[in-house]
């Protein structure tokens, strides 16, 4: 007799309408042992596993989330597999079968592994426990958030101790790892985006100033700054995976809730402590609603709609249209068509190479060589804009803004040495290199023009020194160039233009 397993990282179960699409797939895969990671749920009854499943004869062990981290849920149908024994361990739970009819008996799995390295430790050794103790033929399945080799991960190019204790794993317990079908690269990992609604919690800042001064390194100050900008990084990501959440997720859990409330007043009416936590679970939402509103705001980058107009459908709308119009599917150059990532990225490159800029020269040099003041920092912080597409460090600018006080310090510092060094760090002046169409459905290289994507300290230098060279900007750009000069706009040549035709 065969089986059918399904493993499935479902990133999160708190939506009734995603419940209702894996229900309607899984009655159609019709499996008999379901293991679904990141369920990011807790207290599972058998009410939401047969909200799940619809199967009757549904049995189930679950290993609950941490807060809305986390969350994994094995199944199975207990007219196929009968339950001798179960374990729940730290990063997985594992289940040892007799099969209806022949009494065969086996044990699985169900892994959601850590990515902190020190705890990927844990799991090893329980893992091993559990095989040590059952020594009956073993099944692992799920998400170990590990790869074998690099090949395996986009963009890696080295074997690392991971990847080596891995192997080992799979090694020593004579486990089978099963080929794959289907594309090289299933998934990808989420970029870190700092979030501005983040900045509206009470407390972010001062937790930020707290994460930020207790990193040390040694080093110049742009090696320094590019390192604590990196270990914060982790701490707002860890922040957000344990304390802060899924806003989505926490959204529906207190809708849910407040259905409840409302249907349970409808009934029997409400006690005073219910009442209050009523009021208490709205206010929660309508907070939720705007942070939710500020987070698809920035997603879109409209910057003409301000927050608190509530036109969340039309965000969503134009965020997903504009994903539509940039992704880049094909790309066609000299007539060659080129699918692949690696070869988009290197086919480009002859069209942008070799291009001669003007160089500043003349008495202004002094003037503009000065050393860098404080206050024209600041005034290049204000004013670039806070919602633009971040770069490599992945912070928008809000953050420089709202955390001024915190890296200040740094910035400065790093604004000093660059001017007695004239260099930075390297990581610094790192950029994302973006195609953006010039129409719809482009395809050709000619179709697209190239944007790089820079860090903020680079932006924030740059604009230092875009304020300086406004000023003698004038006198190296011909006169018949209307865009970027102070004094000019890009109307003055269609005015021009319409004179002409006019005479």
């Amino acid at each position: 007799m065969n089986l059918k397993i399904l493993s499935w990282n479902v990133r999160g179960l708190n939506d009734c309408r995603k419940r209702s699409i894996v229900k309607n797939l899984l009655r159609e895969w019709k499996c008999n042992v379901i293991y679904l990671q990141e369920t990011k749920l807790t207290g599972l009854d058998r009410q939401m596993v047969g909200s799940l499943w619809s199967c009757p004869y549904v049995d189930w062990v679950a290993l609950d989330a941490v807060q809305t981290a986390g969350g994994v849920l094995m199944m199975w149908d207990r007219r196929v597999l009968e339950r001798l024994e179960f374990m729940v361990g730290s990063f997985f739970v594992s289940v040892r079968w007799q099969r209806v009819g022949d009494g065969f008996s086996w044990a699985c799995s169900g892994v959601y592994g850590p990515i902190d390295n020190n705890a990927r430790w844990l799991m090893w050794d329980e893992l091993v426990g559990i095989q040590q103790y059952w020594n009956v033929p073993w099944c692992c399945i799920g998400d170990f958030n590990i790869v074998r080799f690099p090949s395996e991960r986009l963009g890696n190019s080295r074997l690392t101790p991971v990847m080596e204790l891995f192997l080992e794993f799979i090694e020593d317990f004579n486990l089978i790892d099963l080929p794959l079908e289907g594309g090289s690269y299933t998934w990808g990992k989420s970029l870190f985006r700092f979030e501005n609604m983040w900045l509206k919690m009470d407390g972010f800042i001062d937790r930020v100033h707290s994460w930020w001064n207790r990193h040390s390194f040694s080093g110049t100050p742009s090696f320094v700054f590019a390192k604590k900008l990196k270990a914060l990084k982790e701490d707002i990501i860890q922040w957000n995976r344990l304390e802060f959440g899924h806003v989505g997720c926490k959204k529906t859990q207190l809708l849910e809730t407040l259905k409840f409330l409302d249907a349970k007043e409808g009934e029997f009416g409400l006690f005073d402590a219910k009442s209050c936590e009523r009021v208490l679970v709205r206010a929660e939402v309508e907070n939720l609603l705007s942070l939710e509103e500020i987070s698809w705001r920035q997603k879109l980058r409209m910057l003409l709609i301000k927050e608190g107009d509530n036109n969340t459908k039309f965000f969503h709308k134009k965020a997903n249209s504009r994903r539509r119009f940039n992704h880049l599917c094909i790309l066609e150059v000299d007539g060659v068509i080129y699918e692949e990532e690696s070869e988009k990225t290197e086919e480009w490159r002859p069209f942008v190479e070799g291009l001669e800029f003007d160089q500043i020269d003349g008495s202004e040099r002094g003037w503009l060589d000065r050393r860098f003041e404080n206050e024209e920092i600041l005034l290049a912080v204000n004013e670039l804009v806070g919602d633009k597409a971040p770069g490599l460090d992945d912070f928008s600018m809000v953050f420089f803004r709202h955390c001024w006080r915190v890296v200040k310090r740094d910035v400065l510092a790093v604004f000093e040495d660059f001017y007695q060094h004239s260099k930075f760090e390297k990581s610094l002046n790192a950029t994302f290199i973006a195609l953006i169409p010039k129409k719809n459905d482009a395809s050709n290289i000619q179709d697209f023009r190239p944007i790089s994507l820079v860090g903020n300290l680079y932006k924030i230098l740059s604009k230092v020194l875009a304020n300086r060279l406004k000023l003698v900007l004038d006198k190296l750009i011909s006169e018949s160039q209307n865009s970027f000069v102070r004094g000019r706009q890009i109307l003055d040549s269609i005015f021009i233009a319409n004179e002409c035709v006019d005479s």
